[in-house]
C-alpha cells in the first residue's frame, strides 16, 4: 500500500472500533489479501478523555524479553488493552486464519505510540499469553512477521536503550516525523528514532497543517 494513501485512510476513516469498557481506544483492521498484508490501525487523540491518557507521561518500567523498557504510562495502558483484543482475535476470531500474514501496525500522533506499543506486546505474547511460560518455551512468536509504519508520532520511551527495544521486534519500521511538525516537543525527556522522508507538496503554515502533512506530501518509503 501507498504510504500517503495509508495515512489518509487512517486520519479519514469514521468506522474504528471503540473500547466497549468506554478507554476511548479505538482501532480497525484492513487486509490485503493479495499480498498477505494484516493492517492494524490505531486512531489519533480525539477526545477529552483521550487526553488524560496523552498527559499521563510517568514513566512506566516493564520488561519486553527480559530487558527493562521505560515508555509513557498513558499511551502503556492503552497499548495494553489494545493487545488484549488483537490477541483474543488472532487465538479465537476474525484474525485467526490470518496469523501468518505480514502484520504492519500503524497509527498517527499519540495512535502511532499506541499502536508500536502494541505491536511489541501482541509479539511477546502471541503463543504464550504468559511471558515466563514463553520464555521457558523459547517461543519468538512472530518474529519476522511485524512492521511498523508512523506518522507524526510523540517520543514516548524514556532512554535509547528503551527505544531501540521498543523497535527491535520490528523486522520493517518506518516513521516519519516532519521536521516542523509541533508534535516533536511532546513528550519532555523522551527520546524517538526516526527514519522516513517527508517533502511536502506546498509549505504548510498553520500547526493543524504541519502536523496533517503526511497526507500531502512525497513520502520515502513510499510503500509498504
Amino acid at each position: 500500500m501507498e504510504l500517503k494513501e495509508l495515512f489518509l485512510v487512517i486520519q479519514n476513516s469514521t468506522d474504528y472500533r471503540e473500547d466497549p469498557d468506554g478507554s476511548e481506544l479505538n482501532w480497525k483492521y484492513l487486509r490485503d489479501d493479495e499480498n498477505k498484508l494484516l493492517f492494524i490501525l490505531v486512531q489519533e487523540t480525539k477526545t477529552k478523555k483521550d487526553w488524560l491518557y496523552n498527559f499521563l507521561f510517568i514513566p512506566r518500567i516493564y520488561k519486553y524479553y527480559g530487558q527493562r523498557v521505560i515508555v509513557h504510562s498513558g499511551w502503556y495502558r492503552l497499548a495494553r488493552k489494545l493487545a488484549t483484543f488483537i490477541l483474543y482475535d488472532m487465538y479465537y476470531g476474525e484474525l485467526k486464519p490470518y496469523t501468518d500474514y505480514q502484520i504492519v501496525f500503524t497509527g498517527w500522533s499519540a495512535g502511532a505510540a499506541v499502536a508500536q506499543l502494541a505491536g511489541t506486546i501482541v509479539q511477546s505474547r502471541f503463543y504464550y499469553p504468559n511471558l515466563d511460560e514463553m520464555m521457558k518455551h523459547g517461543k519468538h512468536d512472530l518474529t519476522g512477521q511485524l512492521q511498523f509504519v508512523g506518522y507524526g508520532q510523540p517520543a514516548f520511551c524514556f532512554g535509547k536503550k528503551s527505544v531501540e527495544r521498543m523497535k527491535a521486534p520490528y523486522f520493517g519500521f518506518i516513521n516519519f516525523l516532519y521536521e516542523k511538525d509541533p508534535i516533536r516537543f511532546v513528550v519532555p525527556f523522551c527520546s524517538r528514532f526516526t527514519n522516513g522522508t517527508i517533502k511536502p507538496e506546498k509549505d504548510p503554515k498553520t500547526w493543524d497543517e504541519k502536523h496533517r502533512v503526511y497526507g500531502k506530501s512525497k513520502l520515502k518509503p513510499s510503500e509498504v
